[in-house]
């Protein structure tokens, strides 16, 4: 089974298709995700291995990734709570944004995605001057709500736009699911602490959150949106609970 599904994800990964797993239980879905996530957990274990290598004879120094878009906020009971709120409402986030279109052409999932998509933007854009409360919950509430507070008028404005798109959309599948994968990329490299010399090496900083992207729209197309939300929580709730735990 997991051979299979090794290669089903390798050919996947050669040339991305619109192919559902049909006819197999929720608990069979459950159990393959399972073997997905081992199996990009090991493939990320390689191109990591690659990255330490790099920074071991000194061609760059070690990154991290800004866990905090509060950057004006220090108080370490918001932070625990951004946190704990990160466990949860970032995945669902990002997995509406960038992969819910990510299927046969559905007008309605491409304006959902494309309008979070410049939710998002606007939202890193104006972090800095954006109001938050003091209480933490509604700081963390706030923080997550406010990239879909932009999204609504753009969604909204492209809902009266009449397009279509299905023939090219699902000819020049691979094309849109790798732009996609790489602009999931490109918005966590923007969220990375890098230096300048860090540029020269972006192809290979870049590396594993493709993976990442990859692996979660193999998800997102065989099994569904919900299991691509539950395997991007599975992804990142050992770095947040670690970083939680040293809090």
């Amino acid at each position: 089974m997991m051979k299979n599904l090794m290669n089903d994800f390798i050919n996947f990964i050669k040339k991305p298709d619109l192919n559902k797993f049909a006819a197999i239980s929720t608990k069979q879905k459950l159990k393959k995700l399972l073997k997905l996530y081992l199996l990009t957990l090991f493939f990320a274990f390689l191109i990591n291995s690659l990255n330490n290598l790099l920074i071991i004879i000194g061609l760059y120094d070690e990154y991290s990734q800004n866990i905090s878009n509060l950057p004006k906020l220090v108080d370490n009971n918001i932070i625990k709570t951004y946190l704990i709120f990160g466990l949860f409402f970032p995945p669902a986030i990002e997995e509406f944004t960038f992969r819910l279109l990510l299927a046969k052409f559905n007008k309605k999932y491409i304006d959902i995605s494309i309008s979070l998509i410049f939710g998002l933007i606007i939202y890193l854009y104006l972090n800095n001057i954006l109001w938050y409360p003091q209480l933490a919950i509604l700081t963390n509430i706030i923080a997550y709500l406010y990239p879909v507070l932009f999204a609504l008028p753009i969604y909204i404005v492209l809902s009266f736009f009449y397009y279509n798109l299905k023939t090219i959309w699902n000819n020049k599948f691979p094309f849109f699911f790798y732009f996609f994968t790489i602009l999931f990329a490109i918005f966590h490299i923007l969220r990375l602490n890098i230096e300048s010399v860090h540029y020269y090496y972006l192809p290979i900083i870049i590396l594993p959150f493709i993976l990442y992207g990859i692996s979660l729209g193999y998800a997102r197309i065989r099994f569904g949106i919900l299991f691509s939300i539950i395997l991007h929580f599975m992804f990142n709730a050992p770095i947040l609970i670690k970083i939680l735990l040293n809090y």
